[in-house]
């Protein structure tokens, strides 16, 4: 049944994207779009986009369709980072251009859609072939607002089988590549948004963030983007791939090429308070911005102390320190719990469930290749992972944590959400009693790894998921790549006596990053999202500068 299933998705991706071809090459033809005018649209940013979409000169709709859906298709060709094109697009640009309105701020400027965003016509299936032919009926919320402001979502990108993954394959879709190496995974969830953006396939991404699926993938692909608190921007109709989470702050946001294009789509995201009205669950005001004062105080650490980043992530941080003090600021080093008592929180409220969920959603299923080792994970039964926690406490203390994730009572959970609430509480009194503008911190402990790898890495998600966990808006930005140095301090300080699974097959998946992007995680205190931004793009210009 299974593989029939799996066929009958397959047959109906390949015809519905010959068929926009089809319909694609009659709009081109129609429209008789020069090439100067779309080699001019793709060479600009997103602000300078927007900037010309709201003058007397700004391009037609339907000429910055035909650039960016031209584009992304040949980026798809070769990254396979697309699941379906919207023909729907091709009359929404078509109307916008004959209404002609003058107060969207977006006029025109095609977007793309992470793939677990419902859209009418659509599955949201996230590769599980058991909901390959359900259709969704209702538009996510988030892209909703976004049409209302002139803007058109052209294509669903692609996402991992069941969603929770930072490898970004699926039977039904195939295998997503990493737009620096094609050997390397982009990352996960938001997989496909974050290579389409870093190929300048689409002028910016939606997406969403649980454990890091915003962050992860513009880490790997070498953008940027920023999560931020979960009521900030609540949406509706979304497969949120961990439904009844257990205190992980779900957030909502965008990927663009650059930290300093963030700015500007949140604020008109946020201009009034119209998407508020449509949703109520999201706090009034959205995000307030401010004029920007450089930091006094920033805070900073190299590790969680579960997993350390590799000798390529931990020069990116220091490097960005570095920068920092030499600009007049001053750091102070940010005090953690345990990090095993981290991991203990976060990965036992991501599977509060004991993965039964997940378990449930792989039912039945044709398992990807590079997911099965973590689905043979969940299939265990909770005596073996009690057993194997014990014996795993003197091989790798991240396996043990991960082996005895969920398998809690009542009364367990809720001290673990005590816990955490009075983690939040601990990190907020030192960023006051300290007076802390910022944290800047490891994005992620590992860069782009090639695609075998993730299903054996959860323990990475640890720099991520932190804070989701406390509900603080967290950004990426990209400030360098893996160099040759970077390898040789890789093979320098690993233990090859070493019998920690986790810290080895770090070491080997690291081995294969060389040129693969780097950069920091940058954190503020809740509903600041609108200073953070301001530091992120601060960062980047900074090591621009230095660079």
């Amino acid at each position: 049944m299974a593989q029939q299933q799996l066929t009958h998705a397959k047959e109906r991706r390949a015809l519905r994207l010959t068929e926009f071809d089809t319909k694609f090459e009659t709009f081109v033809r129609k429209h008789n779009v020069s090439q100067e005018t779309i080699s001019e649209i793709l060479s600009l940013d997103v602000n300078k986009l927007i900037q010309r979409q709201c003058s007397e000169n700004r391009f037609k709709a339907v000429e910055l369709l035909i650039a960016y859906v031209s584009k992304s298709k040949s980026v798809n060709d070769e990254f396979n980072c697309i699941q379906y094109f919207f023909p729907e697009s091709l009359d929404i640009a078509e109307q916008l251009d004959q209404d002609n309105k003058d107060d969207l701020p977006l006029f025109g400027i095609p977007f793309s859609v992470k793939a677990n965003f419902h859209m009418p016509g659509y599955p949201s299936d996230c590769g599980l072939v058991k909901k390959w032919n359900q259709l969704e009926t209702k538009k996510n919320s988030f892209v909703e607002h976004l049409e209302s402001l002139g803007g058109i979502p052209f294509c669903h990108t692609t996402v991992p089988q069941a969603l929770i993954s930072y490898v970004c394959t699926s039977p039904i879709y195939g295998t997503t590549k990493n737009p620096h190496n094609p050997k390397c995974s982009p990352g996960g969830s938001t997989g496909g948004d974050a290579c389409l953006v870093a190929l300048g396939g689409t002028p910016f991404g939606t997406g969403s963030d649980l454990a890091g699926s915003l962050r992860i993938p513009s880490s790997f692909c070498g953008i940027s983007s920023m999560k931020p608190c979960e009521r900030t921007l609540i949406s509706f109709n979304s497969n949120q791939g961990m439904p009844g989470k257990s205190r992980i702050a779900l957030s909502y946001g965008f990927l663009t090429k650059h930290a300093y294009e963030q700015e500007i789509l949140w604020r008109i995201f946020f201009k009034d308070d119209s998407y508020q009205i449509k949703v109520p669950l999201t706090i009034p005001g959205g995000i307030r911005f401010s004029e920007f004062r450089k930091p006094k105080k920033v805070g900073f650490f190299k590790t969680t102390g579960f997993v350390d980043p590799v000798p390529s992530n931990r020069r990116a941080l220091e490097d960005v320190l570095k920068a920092l003090e030499e600009d007049g600021c001053q750091l102070y080093e940010f005090k953690l719990p345990p990090g095993n008592f981290i991991a203990h929180l976060a990965f036992n409220s991501v599977i509060s469930d004991n993965g039964d969920y997940l378990w449930e959603n792989y039912k039945g299923e044709i398992v990807d290749e590079y997911l099965k080792q973590f689905h043979l994970l969940l299939s265990l039964p909770t005596i073996v992972k009690r057993i194997g926690s014990f014996f795993l406490q003197w091989i790798s203390p991240q396996l043990q944590i991960l082996a005895s994730t969920g398998n809690l009572d009542v009364v367990e959970l809720r001290n673990i959400q005590a816990d955490i609430d009075d983690m939040t509480k601990k990190f907020i009194y030192q960023f006051q009693e300290n007076e802390i503008d910022f944290i800047v911190c490891p994005q992620f402990a590992v860069p782009a790894v090639p695609h075998k790898y993730p299903q054996n890495l959860a323990a990475c998600a640890i720099d991520t998921v932190l804070w989701n966990l406390c509900d603080f808006p967290a950004g990426v930005v990209t400030t360098d790549k893996v160099n040759d140095q970077d390898i040789e301090d890789l093979d320098k300080e690993h233990d090859k006596r070493s019998w920690n699974i986790v810290v080895n097959t770090i070491y080997e998946a690291s081995k294969e990053t060389l040129g693969n992007p780097i950069g920091v995680q940058c954190v503020a205190l809740p509903y600041q999202e609108g200073k953070l931004l301001k530091f992120m793009t601060y960062i980047e210009k900074l090591m621009r500068k230095n660079n």
